[in-house]
């Protein structure tokens, strides 16, 4: 039934601290919480309440994980219960928007065989406005795994919140209650505006002109160029070995640079397969830098315009992800197609 139950649960670098013990004995009946704590990202400004004697794992600007117990989470990590039985409540944000959110949900749904076992996404709300359930559950051992994933999209950013039980998924309902209700999605810090004149601007209002002069930038994947009044920063996408973002005053205007494992398929397979993340449009063949590539024109919300390119060179995949506000279309189309005609891949 299963490709891979390992990708399902994202890899935390050296800056995760585990705390907590916990206890991961097989419940019977509703599971008791004595104390709960808050955790608020620091970066992306998400906050969840979570049982104050959880372990958790912090990955600052990205995600937040807590497990009822360290033997649990390693039974997550590894699909390896070995016969304990708990719970894990997990946050996970990036820039973005609905796109990511489709691309988080194919990801999910693609670690899996057996098409029955990730269910059909449900509208519903949570944190006072729209969200997405997508529940998904599958036998391991002699228990079931169950999950309940909720995606938001808001203030630039797309976050999902998930919460998952080896054992009885409803022992564990007066907790995940209160998690779900103390949530708080991920914000994108919007750069401060000049407010010498009056009140600030909202996005809407504001004209954040790219620079004409360019500056370069470089890392280990690729180099391009970016506007000098524009700043690169790290971003997050589902799946992603880097991911860079670069961004100017307006939340919905910027480009992102994704590099990804290709998984030994060629390009045309990759772009057939990404189809269904662009509303099954047809991809139209360009120029990625110096690189053949493709490219898919859609709408990224209301009054924006995007842009997605497709390359595939020295064994990685790069996407880049154009947004723009639109009725400014003629300050940011010409800036940012002139960005990626400087990339270059490592």
């Amino acid at each position: 039934m299963k490709r891979s139950l390992l990708a399902l649960v994202p890899a935390l670098s050296l800056a995760v601290v585990m705390a907590g013990c916990g206890d991961s004995k097989k419940e019977e009946g509703p599971v008791d919480v004595k104390s709960y704590a808050e955790y608020t990202d620091e970066i992306l400004k998400f906050s969840v309440r979570y049982p104050s004697d959880w372990a958790r794992g912090i990955q600052s600007g990205s995600q937040a994980v807590f497990y009822s117990s360290q033997a649990i989470a390693d039974g997550f990590t590894q699909f390896q219960p070995n016969g304990q039985r708990g719970a894990k409540v997990h946050v996970f944000a990036v820039t973005g928007g609905e796109q990511e959110m489709q691309f988080s949900i194919n990801d999910l749904k693609e670690m899996f065989n057996d098409a029955s076992v990730v269910k059909e996404p449900e509208q519903t709300t949570l944190a006072g406005g729209p969200a997405t359930k997508v529940r998904y559950e599958f036998d391991v051992d002699d228990t079931r795994f169950t999950a309940e994933r909720y995606y938001v999209v808001r203030d630039g950013a797309m976050t999902y919140l998930e919460t998952a039980v080896i054992g009885d998924y409803g022992a564990y309902s007066a907790v995940f209650d209160t998690v779900r209700a103390s949530f708080k999605p991920a914000a994108v810090a919007q750069r401060p505006v000049d407010t010498t004149a009056g009140a600030a601007p909202a996005d809407t209002q504001l004209v954040d002109v790219p620079a004409a002069d360019m500056k370069s930038y470089s890392s280990q994947y690729f180099t391009i160029q970016y506007p000098l009044n524009f700043s690169p920063g790290s971003a997050r996408a589902g799946g992603a070995l880097a991911s860079t973002i670069f961004s100017g005053a307006r939340n919905d205007s910027y480009y992102q640079v994704d590099v990804i494992d290709p998984k030994g398929l060629d390009l045309a397979a990759i772009v057939e397969q990404n189809k269904r993340n662009y509303g099954n449009r047809s991809a139209s063949q360009t120029s990625v830098g110096s690189q053949k590539g493709y490219v898919f024109s859609y709408s990224g919300g209301k009054d924006v315009t995007s842009r997605a390119y497709f390359a595939l060179a020295n064994g990685h995949l790069y996407r880049i992800t154009m947004n723009w506000y639109t009725p400014h279309q003629e300050h940011y189309q010409p800036a940012f197609t002139k960005a990626l005609t400087t990339f270059q891949p490592k």
